[in-house]
């Protein structure tokens, strides 16, 4: 699903991004394990938006939503993910990004029987 996304987008293989809901919460789609169907951490009609995630030159970070800049949500989108992102830096977890675990993951073990 990550690859659809890119191709459909034109993102090159490179840029980080991740989808988010209307609250700013990072779904960490790319810290589901490989195996995992990114599609079971999804709720019904729920709405998610693409982030594009970026670290400038000067090491802060820009939060792109993927909607047009004359939308009234791009900028509250922009600053919802930003206040999410600190939260998770400091919390207990200690989440970075590209290390955003959605909640619904958290605590939950699989394993494989033989």
């Amino acid at each position: 699903m990550l690859e659809y996304i890119r191709r459909k987008c034109g993102f090159a293989s490179f840029t980080q991004f991740d989808l988010c809901d209307e609250s700013g919460a990072l779904m960490g789609l790319f810290n589901l394990p490989t195996y995992a169907y990114a599609t079971a951490q999804f709720e019904h009609k729920k709405i998610y938006y693409i982030v594009v995630l970026r670290t400038e030159s000067d090491r802060r970070l820009s939060v792109l939503p993927q909607l047009n800049r004359e939308n009234k949500l791009y900028e509250e989108l922009r600053i919802r993910v930003k206040h999410f992102l600190v939260k998770c830096d400091t919390s207990s977890e200690g989440t970075l990004i590209g290390k955003v675990t959605p909640p619904s993951v958290t605590g939950r073990t699989t394993a494989k029987k033989k």
